[in-house]
């Protein structure tokens, strides 16, 4: 599945999805983090026909000449299932999942998401899943694509997601390294020891 320079826009204005280009690969596991209103789901729905992009092309290898367009949604449907937070099962088709784990406490989360995984790659499927948990998405994802406000900030390996990526992309200041500790033995006798922060 492609998405080429999809956008989104709704009435009124509202860019949901800024001009984007995605190549998922086949028998990929990718998650999409972002927080709420990011474009995640949009971003799903592009990509299962639930949503017609303002501009650009949804490209799929199971529809002839590969480009989803109206006439070809009923036979992209029917091999392309989606998950939505209501847990609708859905036979061994492409998997696109839209947060299957938001309402559930942890250990189901992990449950779920290990199920998923396992079925996934077991049958060589490809799966899109949407996701808060950020921990869940660095053992279970292939890959991780990451949005903020409609376009696309982060793309890599889970192992590439640094703290800093991380909070850059859910807008939170960056965690500040800890000032390493220093005893007053070490300090030179004409020295003070000040309350603030310790330059590095």
């Amino acid at each position: 599945m492609q998405l080429r320079d999809v956008r989104v826009a709704y009435p009124g204005g509202v860019q949901a999805l800024a001009p984007t280009r995605l190549d998922v690969a086949p028998g990929e596991f990718l998650v999409l983090l972002g927080a709420s209103g990011a474009g995640k789901s949009t971003l799903l729905r592009c990509l299962t026909g639930l949503v017609r992009p303002t501009a650009g092309e949804v490209r799929a290898n199971n529809v002839p000449g590969g480009v989803l367009t109206s006439r070809h949604l009923r036979e992209h449907r029917r091999r392309c299932g989606m998950v939505f937070q209501q847990h609708h099962l859905i036979g061994r088709l492409r998997l696109l999942a839209d947060e299957p784990v938001a309402s559930l406490d942890p250990a189901t989360a992990e449950s779920v998401m290990s199920l998923l995984h396992r079925i996934c790659k077991g049958d060589r499927l490809t799966a899109v899943v949407s996701l808060h948990q950020v921990g869940l998405a660095r053992r279970y994802a292939d890959r991780i694509v990451g949005l903020r406000g409609g376009r696309v900030v982060f793309d890599g390996p889970p192992e590439a997601l640094t703290a800093q990526r991380e909070a850059e992309l859910y807008g939170a200041p960056a965690p500040q390294r800890a000032a390493p500790e220093v005893s007053n033995q070490e300090l030179p006798c004409s020295a003070a020891v000040s309350p603030l922060p310790l330059s590095l």
